[in-house]
């Protein structure tokens, strides 16, 4: 459980679903489970993983 009382860490106590899914495609892409894609509208290099459903946490869209 986190002590701190910062506002990063009372988002990840308030949200633990979002929190465990964020880490989840954290570890995939760097064990190369997980290949980091471009954006899906644009084509940008700079994206970040999007959920749809956090319950599929390694099922994302890379979006800028």
């Amino acid at each position: 459980m986190l002590k701190t009382d910062t506002r990063q860490a009372n988002w990840r106590r308030v949200n633990p679903g979002k929190y465990d899914a964020h880490l989840a495609v954290q570890r995939a892409v760097k064990a190369s489970e997980l290949d980091k894609q471009s954006c899906e509208v644009c084509g940008v290099e700079a994206v970040d993983a999007r959920h749809d459903q956090y319950e599929e946490p390694l099922r994302v869209r890379w979006l800028c």
